[in-house]
C-alpha cells in the first residue's frame, strides 16, 4: 500500500483503537503544513489534546512510511516537525511497527515505549473548546453543542460588513469605479456559465465558443499566457476537451487529479494555463467542493490568524489545505451569514454561492476593510450606470 493508504487504513484506525484518541482530534493525512526555512513541508498526521486553556494544541506527529528503511534519517524529519508544532512527542510505522519518541528542548530525541495518555478531559471537546481552522480534522465532534466559533467572533463583523456592501451595491472609493456587488455577480455568473459549458456542453463544444467562454468568464491579465491557451484551442481542441473532461469528472484521489493537472510535462497541460486559471475551471465544474484559490487569499488568511503558515496555492497540497480550510469556514460561519443577509442581496442564490463568496471576501479583504462604509453615498458618478448595467446582465446569466 502507498503512504496514505497505510495512514487512512491502518495508522488512524491504530490511534483510535488502541491509544484511544477521538478522530475529531486526528487531522486528516498529509494536510499539516510546517515551516522548514524558506520551505513547506506537510506533516502526515498530527494527533491533538485539548489543553488547560480549552484550546485542541498538537500532542504527538506521526510519520507514515511503506518500510522503515532510512529510520535515522526519518526520525530526524519527524522530530524537527514535532519542534516546529511543538508537539511533545512523536512516532514513527510504516502501519505495522509502530515507535515512539519523546522530544527534547535541546539534544537528540529519546526511544519511549509507548505514548503517554492524557487524562480523559484532555480528550474531550465542548462547546467551548478552540480549534485552529488550520488544522483540518477528519471527523468533526457530533454533537450541536460541539460546533467551535469562538475563534470567528472578530470575522463575525467583517463578514456583516461586507455582505451589507454587497447588498448597498455602491462601490467603495478606494478603489475608484469598483463595486463589490458588480464583482461578485461576475464571479457568481461565471461559475454558472462554466459549469454549463462543462457540464452540458463539453460534447458539442467548438474553439469559438470556448474562447468565448474564457473572454467572459476567466481571470487572466497576461496577453501572453492568453495567447498560448487559444493557440493550443486552434491546434489541439481535442487536448483542451480532454482537460475539461478530466476537470469534468475529477474522481478518485484529489490530490493525485491536481498533481496531473498542475504538472506542466503532463498530456492534458494546457500551455499557459497555470493553477489559478486551472482552480477557476475547477470551482465552476464543482462549485460546491471547489473554490477559486490564489496566494493573495492565502496572505489575507494568514493576516487573519486563520492560518500559521502561507503555503502555496499552486501546489495540491497547497491548494486542498486552503480549498478544506474554505469548506470548513462556509459550514461553521457562511452558510449562517448568507442566510441572515440573503434577503438583502436582491438576486437569487443557492449553494453554488457558498465557496465563490468566501474566495471573493478574502480576496477584497483588504480593500473593502480599508473603507469606511459610512462614505458609500459619496460613491456615485456616471461609471456607476455602467456598473449597474454589468451587474444586471451578470445577474439575469445567473437567473
Amino acid at each position: 500500500m502507498i503512504e496514505s493508504e497505510i495512514a487512512e487504513n491502518k495508522v488512524i484506525p491504530y490511534l483510535e483503537k488502541f491509544l484511544g484518541w477521538p478522530k475529531y482530534l486526528i487531522t486528516q493525512y498529509g494536510r499539516v503544513p510546517v515551516q522548514v526555512g524558506t520551505e513547506v513541508k506537510w506533516a502526515d498526521i498530527v494527533a491533538m489534546f485539548v489543553d488547560e486553556n480549552n484550546v485542541a494544541v498538537p500532542y504527538f506527529v506521526v510519520e507514515v512510511k511503506p518500510t522503515l528503511n532510512n529510520l535515522n534519517e526519518t526520525l530526524a524529519q519527524t522530530d524537527s516537525y514535532s519542534k516546529l508544532l511543538d508537539a511533545q512527542y512523536f512516532m514513527v510505522t510504516n502501519g505495522e511497527n509502530y515507535l515512539f519518541y519523546q522530544r527534547r528542548p535541546t539534544g537528540a530525541y529519546i526511544r519511549i515505549n509507548t505514548i503517554p495518555i492524557p487524562d480523559k478531559k484532555h480528550l474531550m471537546a465542548t462547546k467551548d473548546t478552540r480549534f485552529k481552522p488550520g488544522y483540518i480534522l477528519c471527523e468533526k465532534p457530533s454533537t450541536e453543542g460541539k460546533k467551535q466559533i469562538s475563534q470567528y467572533n472578530e470575522l463575525f463583523t467583517r463578514i456583516d460588513n461586507y455582505f451589507d456592501m454587497i447588498a448597498v451595491g455602491k462601490h467603495y472609493l478606494s478603489k475608484s469605479g469598483y463595486s463589490l456587488r458588480s464583482d461578485i455577480a461576475w464571479h457568481y455568473s461565471s461559475i454558472k456559465c462554466i459549469h454549463n459549458l462543462v457540464h452540458d456542453k463539453l460534447n458539442s463544444l467548438t474553439p469559438s465558443e470556448f474562447r468565448d467562454a474564457f473572454n467572459d468568464h476567466i481571470m487572466c491579465e497576461r496577453p501572453a499566457n492568453i495567447k498560448k491557451i487559444f493557440s493550443e484551442v486552434d491546434n489541439n481542441f481535442r487536448k483542451v476537451k480532454s482537460f475539461l473532461r478530466f476537470v469534468r469528472e475529477f474522481k478518485g484521489d484529489a490530490e493525485k487529479n491536481l498533481d496531473i493537472l498542475f504538472d506542466t510535462s503532463s498530456e492534458l497541460h494546457i500551455k499557459g494555463m497555470g493553477p489559478f486559471m486551472i482552480s477557476q475551471f475547477l470551482a465552476g465544474a464543482h462549485p460546491r467542493d471547489y473554490t477559486i484559490i490564489q496566494d493573495r487569499m492565502v496572505n489575507t488568511m494568514k493576516n487573519l490568524d486563520l492560518i500559521d503558515t502561507r503555503v502555496k496555492s499552486d501546489t495540491a497540497k497547497g491548494y486542498l489545505y486552503i480549498n478544506d480550510i474554505c469548506k470548513r469556514l462556509y459550514s461553521e460561519i457562511f452558510n449562517k451569514k448568507i442566510e441572515e443577509h440573503k434577503s438583502k442581496f436582491g438576486f437569487k442564490i443557492d449553494q453554488d454561492f457558498s465557496l465563490i463568496i468566501i474566495h471573493e471576501l478574502f480576496w477584497e479583504y483588504d480593500e473593502f476593510e480599508s473603507y469606511d462604509i459610512s462614505k458609500l453615498k459619496e460613491a456615485t458618478g456616471d461609471k456607476w450606470q455602467d456598473l449597474e448595467q454589468e451587474t444586471e446582465r451578470c445577474l439575469a446569466l445567473i437567473e
